[in-house]
């Protein structure tokens, strides 16, 4: 399985670190070049658009840093809705967010394809990396 995860910062990176552990293949972007490098040097295959992340992985990972730019991860251009090309794909949003604009872009997205899921975690990057954090999800039954 290919999972893909857009932003490697604290969490992304010790979000990629569990992930690659596990053994799955781990598609990743930043707009920093220096943290795709780091990706990479733990084993990621780095890709520089979002685009990229969303042809190839039916199942992604944000870990952006606010609402307004898991918006842009989704919505804008050349990202996960508009090069999807209809194909069934499901996010998971990490980032912290606003709920109501969140709800609403999940119902924006829906017709396209593209399920949200909100999957906050309660726990450091730290704990995150040592499988210590919690992730609580929310989201359609059928995801």
């Amino acid at each position: 399985m290919n999972v893909g995860l857009v932003g490697l910062g604290l969490v992304g990176t010790a979000l990629a670190k569990r992930l690659l552990g596990a053994g799955l293949k781990v598609t990743g972007f930043d707009i920093d070049a220096a943290r795709r490098d780091a990706f990479t040097a733990l084993g990621g295959h780095a890709v520089t658009t979002v685009a990229d992340v969303a042809r190839d992985c039916p199942r992604i990972i944000s870990a952006v840093f606010n609402t307004e730019q898991l918006a842009d991860v989704i919505e804008g251009a050349g990202g996960v809705l508009a090069t999807a090309d209809g194909k069934k794909r499901t996010i998971l949003n990490v980032t912290t967010s606003d709920p109501d604009k969140v709800a609403a872009l999940a119902a924006r997205i829906t017709s396209g394809g593209v399920t949200l899921l909100e999957v906050p975690i309660s726990g450091t990057s730290a704990e995150v990396e040592a499988g210590k954090g919690v992730g609580l999800i929310a989201g359609p039954e059928e995801s």
